[in-house]
């Protein structure tokens, strides 16, 4: 998929009646757009039956462009590339926080079961740190989720003693 975007991106460049610079713009307006793509997997197809002409799907404005408006064809295909590659990645950045986080913690927890040299400890624990490290005006995944586990580890701990 990857490489058939590129390829007819390179093309609509080269083509002397778009251009680069057109190109670029109708990229970035998809991409200013692209995490508004539908996420729901399961649709009722009563749901896409309606009488007035336009219908915005919902969340998905990547769709409602391709669908209704009146814009050049190639701008539509560049349009549906960049929602074609947005429906990928969702998944991937939906679940991001969990995956990192886990990864984080149990590379913690082996390694420090592991009793290395101190050099080696040091050395690892220092890498671990500058991962997990939060950011000031942003979102680190592998420190949120990596706090979130951390945080269900203590519950569980304390369970055992309620018991």
């Amino acid at each position: 998929m990857f490489k058939r975007h590129a390829n007819l991106i390179r093309e609509y460049i080269k083509n002397p009646s778009i251009g680069y610079d057109e190109v670029e713009k109708v990229i970035d307006a998809a991409h200013a757009l692209k995490l508004q793509v539908g996420r729901t997997i399961y649709k009722n197809k009563e749901d896409e039956k309606v009488d007035n002409k336009y219908k915005l799907p919902e969340e998905d404005l990547l769709l409602f462009i391709i669908k209704y408006s009146d814009i050049e064809d190639y701008k539509k295909t560049i349009v549906e590339m960049i929602r074609e590659e947005a429906l990928y990645f969702i998944p991937q950045i939906e679940t991001k926080i969990m995956n990192e986080g886990w990864a984080s913690f149990w590379h913690y927890r082996i390694l420090k079961e592991l009793e290395l040299p101190q050099g080696l400890y040091l050395e690892f624990i220092k890498r671990h740190n500058d991962v997990v490290a939060p950011r000031l005006g942003g979102l680190n995944p592998y420190y949120v989720g990596y706090k979130i586990f951390e945080d269900l580890e203590k519950d569980m701990e304390i369970r055992k003693y309620l018991r």
